[in-house]
């Protein structure tokens, strides 16, 4: 018998049908696996998530402002971003909802928002007032529609710019580097020198490096470590000082605040931290123990007196490969990063950043279902979950603090710049 319409309600059977296709299409994306090289796990979790929000339904907000591109020799440039209909919504009271446990606290202030297509995969903050994001709008997979927005108060408003790339694929997403504050990357392929107003190529790479220089931010490429230069047109260079025999999988972006440069990888298959103190010239190497799983990566965390080793990869129970990308150990540094000690208790995965807090604690989101924040007091085994803070996906750390993903199970985002209070951004 046929569906029976209401005459007064809309017809929304296309609407669900479409919906239904695309969680079955959405559902049985494959996943790639842990590869010998598996630096990219954390991008392909933030994809994953965009698959799963591919199927809702978003707004996007504010007049986008249009930008003048520079040429470019290897593809087309995009034409000025068009104007919309789009309006902010400015019925919202003053009024801040708060989340607090553990002596950290979540707070949501009740305030006019950018509502994106998509869902939000890269922010990156310069300082405490500026701001980038990143958002992907993949209902239409394979090709996924990019938008940058950019905010000049520490991320209560937003406003969208066009950019060189407005699209790509789940596995092309570009991320976004920020080099002296206004002085932008975009993908590796694009720099702007004006926080995104104007876009140009980024020059063939320079020479190879044995220094660091001011400024630089390190990335792991195919064919090594490379510094982005700051003031040179986006620029890349290899640093050829690395140790040898180290296959670096991560590298931290820029320095802790000691001025330390901290690079991981691994070594005859052992885990290995290096940590250079004159700019990447010489470098001082640890070996970890030996875990019980195949290494994935490994990401450092530098506290004012303890320094976090995180690994992540594919355990080994009994002979049996589990899930990929829990945590096989967490380590920790009580002599400036000199010597590592596993640090018991730790919990069964961690979604990319650590964050160490000043007062000696820990604090990392989990990545379970829903995610749960966890933290570990100093100089004390194991650690406990935070029941009472909003749910979280992932932390990610800029230049300026941390950005927390899918806070509230939802794709909201919060900056903190020191991990103990959280602010939700104007954008989502």
């Amino acid at each position: 018998m046929p569906e029976l319409l209401d005459p007064f309600e809309p017809d929304d059977r296309i609407e669900r049908a479409l919906a239904e296709s695309r969680s079955h299409l959405l559902g049985n994306i494959p996943q790639p696996g842990l590869g010998s090289v598996s630096a990219r796990a954390d991008a392909v979790r933030r994809r994953r998530r965009l698959f799963t929000a591919a199927g809702g339904t978003a707004l996007a907000v504010l007049t986008i402002t249009g930008v003048r591109l520079a040429s470019a020799p290897a593809e087309p440039q995009p034409g000025p971003a068009a104007p919309n209909n789009y309006t902010m919504n400015t019925t919202l009271t003053s009024h801040t909802s708060t989340w607090a446990g553990e002596g950290i606290e979540v707070l949501a202030p009740d305030r006019p928002t950018l509502n994106v297509p998509g869902s939000l995969y890269d922010v990156e903050f310069a300082d405490d007032r500026h701001g980038y994001a990143l958002a992907a709008d993949c209902r239409a997979l394979p090709t996924c529609t990019l938008t940058f927005a950019r905010s000049d108060d520490g991320g209560d408003e937003w406003q969208t710019l066009a950019a060189p790339i407005a699209t790509a694929t789940p596995e092309t997403l570009p991320d976004l580097v920020v080099l002296n504050g206004t002085e932008l990357v975009l993908g590796g392929s694009w720099h702007s020198p004006d926080s995104g107003r104007t876009w140009a190529a980024t020059p063939v790479d320079d020479a190879p490096l044995a220094a660091i220089p001011a400024n630089g931010r390190l990335f792991v490429a195919g064919d090594g470590l490379r510094v982005r230069l700051a003031g040179a047109g986006g620029r890349a260079a290899k640093l050829t000082t690395v140790p040898a025999g180290l296959t670096v999988r991560w590298a931290a972006a820029g320095p802790a605040r000691d001025g330390a440069w901290w690079i991981t990888g691994t070594s005859d298959g052992k885990p290995q931290i290096a940590v250079s103190r004159d700019a990447g010239r010489t470098w001082l190497t640890t070996t970890l123990s030996v875990l019980n799983g195949d290494i994935g990566n490994i990401r450092i965390a530098t506290g004012k007196d303890q320094i976090y080793a995180v690994v992540t990869g594919r355990a080994t129970i009994d002979g049996t490969h589990q899930a990929g990308s829990p945590i096989l150990g967490l380590f920790r540094s009580t002599d400036n990063g000199q010597t590592f000690a596993l640090f018991e208790g730790f919990p069964p995965a961690a979604a990319e950043d650590t964050v160490p807090l000043p007062d000696g604690r820990v604090l990392m989101a989990v990545d379970t279902d829903p995610g749960t924040w966890w933290v570990a007091a100093s100089g004390q085994q194991g650690g406990s979950k935070i029941t009472a803070l909003p749910q979280v996906s992932r932390v990610h750390r800029t230049g300026a603090g941390y950005v927390a993903f899918g806070v509230w199970g939802m794709d909201w985002a919060a900056f903190s710049p020191d991990g103990m209070s959280w602010r939700r951004l104007g954008l989502r």
